[in-house]
C-alpha cells in the first residue's frame, strides 16, 4: 500500500467514513463504499483507487445504467458523452461491456490531500445525479 493510500485510511477511520480497503487490484489500492449507492432511481457502486507509486488518485462511480446494444440508440449516447465530457473538464462519462460510468481522476506529487479526493468524490456524484435524467432520456427517448 502506497503512502497516499495510508493517508486515505488514516482519513476514512478519523471520519467515520463508510468505505471499506480492497486490495485486489494490481498497482492500485482501492476504497470502496460496501453497499451500492442511491442516485436518483439506481444503485451504483462507488470506488477510489489509489496508485501504489502515489502519482494520482481514480475516483469511479460504476453502474449508472444499462445501455441497449443497438447501433442508433448507442450514436445517441456517445454523441451525448461527448458533449458531457466537454463540459465537464475533469470528469469522464463512458460506456464499457453497455454499462454506463463515471471517472474522475486527480494527479498528486507530494500533495496528496485525501479531503479533496473525498470532496472530488462528491463533486463527480453530484455530476451523474445532474446528468442522470438526460443519460436516461437520450436512451430511452422519455
Amino acid at each position: 500500500m502506497g503512502h497516499n493510500a495510508n493517508l486515505f485510511q488514516q482519513f476514512i477511520k478519523e471520519n467515520n467514513l463508510p468505505m471499506v480497503i480492497n486490495n485486489n487490484i494490481e498497482g492500485f489500492t482501492t476504497f470502496v463504499i460496501p453497499e451500492e449507492q442511491s442516485i436518483k432511481d439506481t444503485k451504483v457502486k462507488v470506488v477510489v483507487a489509489l496508485t501504489e507509486d502515489d502519482s494520482y488518485a481514480d475516483m469511479y462511480i460504476y453502474d449508472i445504467t444499462n445501455v441497449i446494444n443497438d447501433d442508433a440508440v448507442k450514436a445517441k449516447l456517445y454523441k451525448l458523452l461527448n458533449d458531457l465530457n466537454s463540459s465537464y473538464k475533469f470528469i469522464s462519462f463512458y460506456e464499457v461491456d453497455n454499462v454506463i460510468n463515471a471517472k474522475c481522476c486527480i494527479p498528486f506529487s507530494d500533495n496528496f490531500d485525501a479531503r479533496l479526493v473525498f470532496d472530488i468524490l462528491s463533486v463527480l456524484s453530484r455530476a451523474v445525479e445532474d446528468e442522470y435524467d438526460t443519460i436516461i432520456k437520450t436512451l430511452w427517448n422519455r
